[in-house]
C-alpha cells in the first residue's frame, strides 16, 4: 500500500509542477463554403457516422476496413492515400483515462493542459506548413494542418464527444486537401 502511494505521488508531482498552459501555434481561420457553392468537388461520398460526411477523389483501387471503424483508401493512380477513422475513449485511453476524446483533443489544440503541450511539442505542430481552424454547425470545430504532401484533420463535435473524426491524407496538394475539407457535412 505504501509503495503504491509513493508511486502515485511520484507520477503526479511532475504534472502538478507543470500545470500550466503553453503557447499554441496560430491556426488561421478556414472558411468552409456553403455546400451549394463550388461545383468542383471530389466525387466519392464517405459517411463517417455519427460525425460527418465528406467527399474524396475517386480512382482508388484498394479500400480496406480497419479496426475501430477506420477505412483506408490506397493504390490511386496519382499515388494518393487516405485514412479516415475515429479517436475514441479506447484509442485515447493510453494517454488519459476517463475523458472523452472531444475534451482530450480540444485541450491539446488549445494548449489547455500539460498533456496537450507535450502532444503539440511531440508532433511539432509549429513546424507544419500551415494550420487551419474552422467553426462549423452544431458547435463543431475543425483543426487541420499539413506539411508538404501530408495533411491531417480532426473534426470535434460537442454533441458526439466519444467520436472525433480524423483524416490523414498523403501525396496530395494542400489545395486538393482543402477541397476535401470544404465537402464536410455535419450529420
Amino acid at each position: 500500500m505504501y509503495r503504491t502511494l509513493v508511486l502515485a505521488a511520484f507520477l503526479f508531482l511532475p504534472t502538478l509542477s507543470n500545470a500550466q498552459t503553453c503557447d499554441v501555434p496560430a491556426f488561421e481561420a478556414f472558411a468552409v463554403p456553403d455546400a451549394s457553392g463550388s461545383s468542383e468537388k471530389p466525387a466519392l461520398q464517405i459517411d463517417m457516422h455519427p460525425v460527418a460526411q465528406l467527399r474524396i477523389p475517386t480512382g482508388f483501387s484498394r479500400i480496406g476496413a480497419l479496426p475501430g471503424g477506420s477505412v483506408g483508401f490506397g493504390q490511386h493512380p496519382a499515388g494518393m492515400s487516405v485514412l479516415l477513422g475515429f479517436e475514441t475513449r479506447e484509442s485515447i485511453s493510453i494517454h488519459q483515462q476517463s475523458v472523452a476524446p472531444a475534451e482530450f483533443l480540444l485541450a491539446i489544440f488549445k494548449g489547455l493542459n500539460p498533456d496537450g503541450c507535450r502532444y503539440l511539442a511531440h508532433y511539432q505542430l509549429e513546424s507544419q506548413d500551415y494550420r487551419l481552424h474552422a467553426r462549423l454547425e452544431k458547435g463543431t470545430e475543425l483543426f487541420a494542418y499539413g506539411k508538404g504532401a501530408r495533411h491531417q484533420f480532426y473534426l470535434i463535435r460537442p454533441d458526439t464527444p466519444d467520436f472525433v473524426l480524423t483524416g490523414l491524407f498523403r501525396n496530395m496538394s494542400r489545395g486538393e486537401f482543402e477541397a476535401i475539407l470544404t465537402t464536410l457535412t455535419i450529420e
